[in-house]
């Protein structure tokens, strides 16, 4: 075999995946400890590592025993403080979860000494990381109508059963490896549109005009009209906005009123700072869609099912760039570059250089289908799990093989399943 260790180094870029592998390593986790066996009738699990704390709860990684799955769970701090969004998580993850879809994926529900811990698909960093990871470079017209068309999607189902995220921001959405897309997350504050519900809503920079006006009126005898589903359509607008910008549209300290600059206005004037960044006419459809968020009265504003079918968000209309496809792990791999075109128009060392490929591959975990595109000499390999593919990523990287240093990427899966490869 000849694949080995080099020392070599790549471009910056190869480097974007500790973005979505960052870790709370000063923080010191309370509620689980590594090592610790969790028993459930569905399974076992093994604490890995912490991921992450919230204001109610610690997450971590843990792998199920005897699958060598990875998942996450979320761990509730012990306090009745916390109880109302434990049930509203769980009523919302029990009504909206199945398999491959726009929400995280919900798993079960333990109850270990005391404790209460969900089991959640492992997800690969939020947006909030994909931001950081942008500091100095402008997210590709991809990854902009990518993320919005995942939100809208899960918007719209959870609009359909009748329920209000009620807290939609960066930390909050983020990106699956296992199903290739960006998923909503934290539902301890959603609510059911039928529900008196008296609760705070929404994160400030993310809140309406009418979630401003209900939130200061707590307390009071007379409140204003509850806020609905336009309220995440708002939040939506404001997450796409800060993505493109690098900034968030609205700051903490915005407040609404009648005299009040229009949103759409404050839009305007802020994306003309973009027009040396993204071509005019992305920059305007943009625009003319994140308008029919930003509308100051809630029944102004579009609903989930009409801005999908904004043409901006065409399917496919645009591809990804590098930066994407190291970010944004899926269950393909993507080798560039890996042989010379005297080898590949030798059906004998083109199959070796196959055979040993998929070999080391196979160390990783099952590989599923492979493809070549001759033109650029690149190879593609399906695993049958993303985490198998990520795994690979790690090992192969900057290994050396053929003579050269291996340049890999993960690659979308929608391209993939159409044989539309680059």
């Amino acid at each position: 075999m000849n694949i080995s260790s080099s020392g070599d180094k790549l471009e910056d870029w190869e480097n974007f995946n500790v973005a979505l592998k960052k870790m709370s390593q000063k923080y010191e986790f309370k509620e689980l400890h590594l090592g610790q066996t969790l028993h459930s009738p569905w399974g076992r699990y093994n604490v890995i590592s912490g991921l992450d704390v919230g204001r109610c709860c610690e997450v971590y990684e843990a792998e199920e025993i005897k699958t060598g799955d990875h998942v996450a769970l979320k761990v509730f701090k012990r306090s009745q403080e916390y109880l109302g969004a434990l049930q509203r998580e769980l009523l919302c993850l029990r009504t909206l979860s199945v398999p491959n879809g726009p929400i995280v994926n919900f798993l079960g529900w333990l109850d270990d000494n005391q404790q209460d811990i969900l089991v959640l698909e492992l997800m690969n960093g939020n947006l909030r990381d994909v931001l950081l990871s942008h500091e100095n470079h402008n997210p590709s017209p991809w990854l902009v109508t990518t993320l919005t068309r995942d939100i809208c999607q899960a918007i719209l189902h959870l609009h359909k059963h009748e329920i209000v995220h009620a807290d939609m921001k960066p930390p909050n959405v983020m990106w699956s490896a296992e199903s290739s897309c960006f998923k909503l997350t934290d539902f301890g504050v959603s609510f059911i549109t039928s529900e008196d519900y008296i609760h705070s809503i929404y994160s400030k920079g993310y809140q309406s005009p009418e979630v401003q006006a209900w939130n200061e009126s707590k307390g009071k005898s007379s409140r204003p009209t509850r806020p609905g589903k336009p309220s995440d359509v708002w939040s939506l607008g404001c997450i796409i906005a800060e993505v493109m910008l690098g900034h968030k549209l609205l700051p903490t300290s915005w407040r609404w009123s009648e005299k009040s600059q229009p949103c759409i206005q404050i839009l305007k004037e802020a994306f003309q700072s973009l027009s040396s960044k993204y071509s005019k006419e992305f920059l305007q459809e943009a625009t003319n869609f994140l308008c029919r968020c930003l509308r100051d009265k809630a029944g102004d504003r579009d609903t989930a099912t009409n801005l999908l079918s904004d043409p901006w968000l065409a399917a496919d209309l645009w591809r990804p760039q590098i930066r994407d496809l190291i970010l944004l792990p899926t269950h393909i791999l993507r080798f560039i570059n890996v042989a010379d075109e005297r080898q590949l128009q030798s059906a004998v060392e083109k199959r070796e250089i196959e055979d040993e490929l998929l070999e080391e591959c196979g160390k990783c975990g099952p590989v599923v289908k492979f493809a070549w595109l001759l033109e650029s000499r690149n190879f593609y390999v399906e695993f049958c799990k993303a985490i198998d593919a990520e795994t690979a990523y790690q090992a192969l990287t900057r290994r050396m093989y053929n003579s050269r240093t291996l340049v890999l990427t993960f690659f979308p899966v929608n391209f993939w399943q159409k044989d539309e490869l680059f």
